[in-house]
């Protein structure tokens, strides 16, 4: 069977899921095609839109946001490993609502002290303030979770 070609590769991977340029740029790397033919193979995919880092950086901004409950700081550096320029990602991150990932740790925080009803209270603030903190959210979020949990806490 004859290798397949680099475009058709890229392809293939972003079937499965949106990818930045870098991340799809070392996948083929390791799969030791052509640098030139890497490089063919992404502009291609450039012109017609299938590969836009900031679509890709906004997309999974959101998503981790809403879906994974993980703070600015978390996602920072996924993208980091992902590849994405940090300038793109601080703009990304600057236009997401800070209003959701409010609701996202208050979400997680109020799962977990359900979990953790009958432990005592200050055992249950540090172990809260522990996991906010290990999903990315600032101290200003935690801050404010921790305002309006108030006495549930």
């Amino acid at each position: 069977m004859p290798k397949q070609s680099a475009l058709e590769r890229a392809l293939r991977l972003l079937n499965y899921r949106s990818r930045g340029k870098k991340e799809l740029e070392k996948s083929l790397l390791d799969r030791q095609y052509e640098p030139d033919d890497i490089n063919n193979a992404l502009a291609q995919l450039e012109a017609i839109g299938l590969v836009n880092d900031e679509r890709f950086a906004q997309s999974l901004a959101e998503t981790r946001i809403l879906v994974s409950r993980r703070g600015r700081h978390a996602i920072f550096f996924e993208l980091i490993k992902k590849g994405i320029d940090k300038d793109l990602i601080e703009s990304v991150l600057n236009s997401l609502d800070e209003g959701a990932e409010l609701e996202a740790a208050k979400s997680l925080a109020e799962s977990r002290l359900k979990r953790w009803g009958d432990l005592e209270p200050l055992k249950r603030k540090m172990r809260l303030l522990s996991l906010l903190q290990r999903r990315g959210f600032g101290a200003k979020i935690i801050r404010r979770v921790f305002d309006e949990l108030g006495e549930r806490l």
